[in-house]
């Protein structure tokens, strides 16, 4: 970690590592940019659908307990000692 306190280096050297190299495109940037944007239509149209048959109440408690268990899957998934400046 340099001075900075950002992890570019870490995550540089970790993907240096790998046997093949990456390299971002514009026909690469494209489908993650088409795919970003219909995940995101799915995601507003499946939270409108929720609302008009369930009610409102139903969706909050559906999209909190999803985020709360995303947060708790990432810290499962993730170490998290690379959280902390010691």
């Amino acid at each position: 970690v340099n001075d900075h306190g950002d992890h570019a280096d870490i995550i540089m050297s970790s993907s240096s590592s790998s046997t093949s190299s990456f390299m971002w495109t514009v026909t690469n940037k494209s489908i993650i940019l088409i795919l970003f944007t219909f995940t995101g239509l799915l995601g507003t149209s499946s939270a409108n659908a929720m609302v008009k048959y369930f009610g409102a109440l139903n969706m909050s408690i559906v999209t909190t307990s999803r985020k709360a268990f995303t947060l708790f899957l990432s810290f499962l998934a993730f170490d998290s000692n690379h959280c902390t400046s010691d």
